[in-house]
């Protein structure tokens, strides 16, 4: 019995020697972690400096390529500078991340049947297409809204390779139709066609904001 007792109080020492261990180790990952916490918020606040000085090195010009560029690393001094430039612009976006080109997700929505809108929307379409990157198909894709209730997603399509515009209905990531079109026009007059809209009264004047000028490669 005195044995077991020995050999329990035994166990019992080292139990608390590992458990004093321990609680060092467990200290010494806390200061690494502090440590770690403070030199993430240095090399970001540099990285914010950076973005700082190189947005201003652009002046009042907004850079285009930049802007449409999407990076789950950058900084909010340059994701507020982009999204500034998209609001700006009225450019909307789909809220999503293209994998393939690298660049955020753009979208077109008609709230009209207005032909003063379809001429807003030819504009800004031919805007963004200036500055998205084709795919694996080599299409530039943008995602459609307010098509209604199916259950399926629509996308807009510029083919570069056979120079068509086209309407494609995609369920589950996968394209299961198309339509095409000759002409941007065509095209976009097709959605709005389509699109969930109110008669509006062409009363009032849709202006584009003034973007080819600012351009900066």
């Amino acid at each position: 019995m005195q044995y077991l007792e020995t050999k329990l109080n035994g166990i019992n020492r080292r139990i608390a020697e590992a458990n004093e261990i321990v609680k060092k180790r467990h200290r010494s990952v806390q200061r690494a972690e502090r440590n770690l916490e403070h030199a993430q918020n240095e090399a970001y606040s540099l990285f914010c400096e950076r973005d700082s000085i190189l947005i201003e090195s652009w002046g009042n010009k907004p850079n285009w390529p930049s802007i449409f560029d999407s990076d789950d690393n950058e900084t909010h001094v340059m994701r507020e500078y982009k999204l500034a430039w998209i609001e700006q612009a009225g450019l909307n976006l789909n809220g999503g991340y293209n994998i393939n080109t690298k660049q955020r997700g753009f979208a077109i929505s008609f709230s009209s049947n207005s032909p003063t809108e379809l001429q807003q929307k030819i504009q800004l379409v031919k805007f963004t297409l200036e500055y998205l990157k084709s795919d694996e198909r080599d299409e530039k894709v943008m995602s459609v809204f307010n098509l209604g209730s199916e259950d399926c997603a629509w996308s807009f399509f510029s083919n570069r390779s056979t120079g068509k515009f086209g309407l494609a209905k995609e369920r589950w990531g996968h394209r299961v139709s198309q339509t095409d079109f000759d002409s941007l026009h065509d095209c976009l007059n097709h959605i709005q066609s389509l699109s969930d809209t109110d008669i509006i009264p062409e009363n009032t004047h849709l202006s584009m904001p003034a973007m080819k000028g600012e351009t900066q490669s």
